[in-house]
């Protein structure tokens, strides 16, 4: 059942890698709605779909959204995250440590 997957990603979710399908089910699920940049066929979507992302600690510490971060084949870092503002969720290599000018969490 839905809730009882929400809850396992919940438990593992800082602890193991994640692919795309399941980071958007836990963003849906703390109620972030789907952006245009994290649909299907988008650019930044499709550059993603082969990546395993874990939990961005960095940007939850800083709120009020939060990222989900991989390295990309190309050693790219790629986010999908929530805007803690709007709920949009969204896909693309500018997130958490991008706008921070930090080194990645990976």
């Amino acid at each position: 059942s839905e809730p009882d997957l929400l809850r396992s990603l919940s438990m593992s979710a800082e602890l193991r890698d994640m692919s795309i399908d399941e980071v958007l089910f836990m963003l849906r699920a703390d109620g972030g709605t789907i952006g245009q940049t994290a649909t299907p066929g988008s650019q930044y979507f499709e550059a993603c779909c082969q990546l395993r992302f874990r939990l961005c600690e960095c940007s939850r510490r800083v709120g009020p959204g939060y990222d989900y971060i991989a390295r990309g084949p190309d050693e790219g870092i790629w986010y999908v995250g929530i805007n803690g503002t709007t709920g949009v969720i969204s896909c693309g290599p500018k997130g958490h440590h991008y706008l921070h000018g930090t080194p990645p969490c990976l």
